[in-house]
């Protein structure tokens, strides 16, 4: 238990209470016992003059502790009737988040009088309310969370933070609940994609970023209390250099090991001026593919049917659409295939014939549409890959990335996070293999 004379020292009550209202970061240091690092200052004072605050900052940082814990308790003491979301990637990681609020309050005789008297009525994993009336909740990052109404909104590793399949969570139903409250936003993470959230948000002039590693620019620590360069060099060596790039300096495009894409290699390929659309096709100059790769099994583990249209034009190959989908039956794959392949004016459809495909097959091809089928065994599929490799490193591949649209961002994240995933292995005799994962369609070569 921190107890008052802890917490005031040598202050007068009065003092403390008018400079606390002022200055959370004089509040925070005061009632936790801790000394802020310079960057956590700057994040606390962000909040205060911002209406968006998106956080970059290395494992270990603190950032959750002081931003999600501590400034949200400085809230609930000096304001009333706030309703504060806090989300993460899974509703555990949220509840967490609400364990440790309300341990600080149970062990901190200031703090303590924030509990209310109908505390076990009000006080659960998901939800709390102050005797400041303000009400904090805790949900996982889903489109359930529609219903809220908030003053602030805490996104906690908004990095692990995927959007539904066909619309930005964050956009359309996080941000949402704050619309009509105005609600102050905070977005943290240690990234782990070069197309996470965060740097969508970086480049978004309503958000103010701050971006902190474990070493500034000279190489010294920006932590030197907690992180001395000694340590620093130990966990540098021991983690590997790879971990240590995406999880200290904020590099999540370090690589890992043999792969077939690069990170930036694909990044290269995106363009921000074109987004999914279906538009009339000049026969003469372009050509039209619409590829299906269907899931290998059934079932709640298994992969995604997905659908992908392809055009190649002047020398380039854009990647005109894309979506996938789970537990459709043959014949909605059949449906769906035929309104794609007349909505995108296709010249053909590509298949792949194994498991359900020949049915499919069969069902397109007695409708007299041009349909083939393509092969993804082992060797047909390593060819794939290879092609598609030539076709990035030559520049030729272009895919779609307007920032102002959900549908391509969300399934264009979807592409790239498998593409990272793929690699190249040198096995027994100098040949490769190549390991993939199977849940996106291989963009096709036309």
């Amino acid at each position: 238990m921190r107890v008052m004379l802890d917490i005031l020292g040598d202050e007068e009550y009065s003092v403390f209470t008018i400079k606390g209202y002022l200055d959370p970061i004089y509040w925070i240091e005061k009632v936790s016992g801790y000394t802020l690092t310079w960057f956590a200052k700057e994040w606390i004072n962000a909040m205060q003059t911002n209406g968006k605050v998106n956080l970059i900052a290395f494992r270990g940082s603190s950032k959750t502790e002081i931003m999600a814990v501590w400034y949200t308790l400085w809230l609930m003491w000096h304001k009333t009737n706030l309703e504060i979301l806090i989300t993460g990637h899974a509703r555990d990681h949220a509840w967490k988040i609400m364990a440790r609020i309300k341990d600080h309050i149970d062990n901190n005789e200031l703090l303590i009088k924030l509990k209310p008297d109908t505390k076990e009525d009000t006080w659960n994993k998901e939800y709390m309310t102050t005797t400041t009336r303000c009400n904090i909740y805790t949900r996982a990052y889903k489109p359930t969370i529609a219903g809220l109404r908030t003053d602030y909104i805490i996104v906690d590793e908004s990095s692990k933070c995927n959007d539904d399949e066909s619309y930005s969570t964050f956009h359309r139903v996080i941000e949402g609940t704050g619309h009509l409250r105005n609600a102050k936003e905070l977005c943290m993470t240690t990234p782990e994609s070069p197309i996470d959230l965060c740097y969508e948000l970086k480049k978004n002039n309503y958000w103010k970023t701050f971006e902190v590693k474990i070493l500034d620019e000279e190489g010294n620590s920006n932590w030197d209390e907690m992180y001395p360069v000694n340590k620093i060099k130990e966990m540098r060596e021991s983690m590997g250099e790879r971990a240590f790039q995406q999880e200290y300096l904020l590099n999540p495009s370090a690589q890992a090991e043999n792969p077939i894409y690069a990170p930036e290699d694909i990044i290269n390929c995106f363009d921000e001026n074109v987004r999914f659309e279906s538009k009339p096709l000049d026969r003469e100059k372009g050509y039209r593919v619409l590829a299906a790769d269907f899931a290998v099994s059934s079932g709640p583990r298994a992969d995604f049917d997905a659908y992908t249209v392809v055009e190649a034009l002047d020398g380039k190959i854009y990647m005109k659409y894309g979506e996938r989908h789970k537990g459709y039956p043959k014949s909605s794959k059949v449906t769906r295939l035929k309104k794609l392949f007349k909505l995108h004016d296709c010249h053909q459809i590509i298949v792949d014939p194994s498991g359900i495909g020949t049915a499919v097959l069969q069902d397109l091809k007695k409708d007299f549409l041009p349909v083939i089928e393509q092969q993804f065994h082992s060797i047909a599929r390593s060819q794939l890959l290879i092609a598609l490799k030539i076709a990035i490193d030559d520049g030729k591949l272009i895919i779609p990335r307007d920032p102002e649209c959900p549908l391509t961002n969300t399934y264009t994240n979807l592409l790239f996070n498998e593409m990272i995933g793929f690699k190249e292995e040198k096995i027994q005799g100098g040949n490769t293999r190549y390991l993939v994962k199977h849940h996106m369609t291989i963009l096709p070569y036309p």
